[in-house]
């Protein structure tokens, strides 16, 4: 297992075992910030200020993942580990590393259970991925 991948496997395990204890224990917190020592107090900075929101849509039960970062807002797509942000298109797609804040985040504040919920209708599903197509399009042209 690669140093990169461990990182990955290490915050999704510490997300289970955030979300049968219902908290982030101390132990659980140094093992986070010692693997992701720059990122890792960032992120949960962004999670106390609830700064993490979760769309659902209705009635396809569509979701939509949204983390307000420093300058913008980024999609995020924790299934894919993909995140809208800059930092994600030049170091993670760029080998760097192999996530942002923006998605330890929202990894974290699913698993804390620690964001804004919005339900939203389909109709308003397609003007927000516009949206983010958007986005997306103008931070890689």
């Amino acid at each position: 297992m690669s140093e990169e991948e461990s990182e990955i496997e290490i915050l999704n395990e510490a997300c289970k075992e955030i979300s049968l204890k219902n908290k982030l224990t101390e132990e659980l917190k140094a093992k986070l910030q010692k693997k992701l020592p720059k990122t890792f107090d960032e992120a949960l900075q962004l999670v106390y200020a609830k700064r993490v929101k979760k769309y659902i849509f209705k009635p396809s039960c569509r979701v939509l993942w949204v983390v307000s970062g420093r300058k913008d807002e980024y999609q995020v797509i924790p299934e894919a580990n993909f995140c809208s942000c800059n930092d994600f298109y030049f170091r993670v797609v760029g080998g760097k590393k192999k996530l942002c804040y923006h998605l330890i985040a929202q990894k974290l504040a699913e698993a804390l259970k620690i964001y804004e919920e919005k339900k939203l209708t389909n109709g308003e599903y397609e003007k927000m991925m516009e949206k983010w197509r958007g986005k997306i399009k103008k931070a890689v042209c």
